[in-house]
Parts: C-alpha cells; structure tokens; sequence
C-alpha cells in the first residue's frame, strides 16, 4: 500500500521572509555555488532545471534531504555564465549568501571593490565556522530546523 504524504508547497520550500538587507555586488564568479543538501521535495520539483551533468545523489533519508553533485562540484542549477536556473526560488542557503550578517562573500566587499588575501581567508573562515556566526544567523537555522523537524513529525503521525 502506497503512503500518502503531505506535499510541500513552493512557499514551505523557499524562505518568506522578506529580504530587506543590502544585496551584494556579484561578479558572477560562481565560487559560493556548490553542492549542497536540499529538500527532498525541492529536488523533485526543480529536476527539470538541472543544468550541470549529476555525478551522484547523495540522499539522507532521516532528514528526507539530497545533495546533488556535478562532476565539477558546482550547484545542479548553475547556468555556465553562472547566474541561477532557480534564482527566484532559490533556497535559503543561497539567499543568505553576501549579506553582511550572514554568510559574507569572500570575493567582493560591499562597494564592489575585490577583497584582499587576508580578507578573503578571514571572511571565508567566517562563512564556514559557525563559532563566528551571528546569533541572529545561528537563530534563523535553529528556526528553520525546528520547522523541518515539525514537518517530518506530522508527516510520521499522517503515514
């Protein structure tokens, strides 16, 4: 017998917060666009706009999350001129990067200009050890992970 599970819509994948903070100056490098774990539901959704050949799916079934890898180790939606097959659905990870509070691009300083070497390790260090974040940041991913951990409990109590 077939489980009936709850479906997600477009609005529980993607943060509705509104994004009031300063956006940016991308170059399009493409550097902060990796692999990386996303919903389940968010990978079957948006398979058709996979833009980079898939070299496995790794899946965690606990947390119902995949991460899609590309032979060049980029994100599955990354276009080769590096702008976002998803951008106006892109996930959470994606919309926090380059601003100030929360994940800082290491490249590109507020005004545009090209970071320093040394700015570059400090920010990058920053980015990836979360003893640096801000609790306003550490906040939004426990927020976040709450949320998941509801969603996967209601669906235990639906099957």
């Amino acid at each position: 017998m077939k489980q009936s599970r709850i479906p997600l819509t477009i609005d529980s994948i993607i943060s509705n917060v509104k994004d009031e903070r300063p956006k940016p100056n991308c170059i399009r490098c493409g550097d902060c666009c990796e692999a990386f774990y996303m919903e389940n539901e968010f990978v079957d959704q948006f398979r058709s706009y996979f833009q980079r050949i898939v070299s496995k799916e790794v899946h965690s079934k606990e947390l119902e999350w995949t991460k899609v890898q590309t032979v060049d180790n980029k994100c599955v939606f990354l276009f080769p001129d590096n702008t976002c097959s998803i951008y106006k659905y892109r996930p959470k990870t994606c919309r926090d990067f380059g601003n100030m509070d929360f994940l800082e691009c290491p490249k590109i300083g507020p005004d545009g200009k090209e970071r320093t070497e040394k700015e570059f390790e400090r920010i990058k260090e920053r980015n990836t050890n979360s003893s640096l974040w801000s609790d306003e940041y550490k906040n939004s991913i426990l927020n976040e992970a709450k949320e998941r951990i509801k969603l996967l409990k209601t669906r235990e109590g639906k099957k």
